[in-house]
């Protein structure tokens, strides 16, 4: 088995509401194999993206409450300085961000902006650096006329083209690690199958390892080895992602799969209710009052813990009923 690049132990992040703190991930862990694609799936609302800025060493304390470790290579980010971050962040460690107009600044040309990792990272020379970004902008992530379009402010890109732009800041150092949130969601389907391909190719190629965070199962189930469905900050069923998908296990994971648009069927079938919001989150289960298969043990804590499915694949679920095996 390949040697891990990423363990998450145990996260929690918190937020203080008026009695307290709220944890909006609560007790997390998940692990991804060096040179391997893991899928992070999930509702909006869940806590993908608290994760993935975790994970950057983005999420400051206070006023956020940390806890757990999240080891990259062995080193705990929750630990790093903001100086031993900026050596890792950019290089080692990417992010394609969701919001594409948050991400850039609106001050500097995006050529500027590509091209400042690979000189503070790869020690390129400014000429050089801006050479690098052309390259990336026409060849990888798909941005016509690019001597022309790395001199232009982020206001004078549309939507998508600043999402490519975004995507080639977070691959310009070819990072031994790169968090994907929801990468191509403001992109066409060409193009987004272009950019999913580039993330394919730098795992095959280069042995980078990837989060791809999205709530597309269809991207998932073709990009990823791994899958880690969340529900209100909760890993609630892990595994082989063809596993997780064709055998779902959880009731939040059946919930999902059957809610996915199928050609020649008209009726959908939603999950009822909605993730619940911060502070009000219920004890024991958190699915438990959306849940159509809770227990009188599902609504009190502690939350279930992870039972193994399947030990060859890693399939495992946080459910009650697979305390003695439940099969269903």
């Amino acid at each position: 088995m390949a040697e891990s690049i990423l363990k998450v132990k145990g996260l929690k992040i918190g937020f203080p509401i008026n009695i307290g703190y709220s944890y909006v991930v609560d007790d997390v862990d998940f692990e991804i194999s060096a040179g391997n694609v893991a899928g992070l799936l999930g509702e909006s609302g869940a806590g993908k993206t608290l994760i993935a800025e975790a994970i950057m060493g983005l999420t400051k304390s206070p006023p956020a409450k940390l806890e757990g470790e999240v080891l990259f290579k062995g080193r705990d980010i929750l630990k790093l300085n903001d100086a031993e971050l900026s050596k890792i962040r950019g290089k080692d460690l990417g992010m394609i961000m969701q919001d594409p107009t948050s991400a850039l600044n609106p001050i500097f040309r995006v050529g500027a902006q590509v091209a400042e990792p690979i000189q503070l990272h790869l020690g390129k020379s400014k000429k050089a650096a801006w050479r690098m970004a052309v390259d990336i902008f026409e060849n990888m992530v798909g941005i016509p006329s690019a001597e022309t379009r790395v001199r232009y402010y982020p206001h004078q890109f549309s939507g998508g083209m600043k999402q490519r732009v975004v995507i080639g800041m977070g691959i310009s150092c070819s990072p031994e690690l790169l968090i994907a949130d929801e990468p191509t969601c403001s992109l066409d389907v060409t193009i987004q199958a272009q950019i999913l391909e580039l993330i394919q190719k730098l795992a095959s190629e280069l042995g980078t390892s990837a989060l791809y965070i999205s709530n597309d199962l269809g991207v998932l189930s073709q990009m990823c080895k791994d899958v880690f469905i969340l529900y209100a900050g909760k890993v609630v069923e892990k595994g082989d992602v063809d596993f997780v998908f064709n055998k779902p296990r959880h009731p939040y994971t059946k919930g999902l799969i059957k809610s996915v648009p199928k050609l020649g069927v008209l009726k959908l079938e939603p999950i009822p209710g909605t993730i619940p919001s911060l502070g009000e989150y219920p004890k024991g289960c958190r699915f438990h009052p959306r849940c159509p298969l809770s227990l009188d043990k599902c609504l009190t804590p502690p939350s279930p813990p992870f039972f193994q499915v399947d030990t060859g694949t890693g399939h495992a679920v946080a459910c009650w009923r697979f305390e003695r095996g439940f099969n269903g």
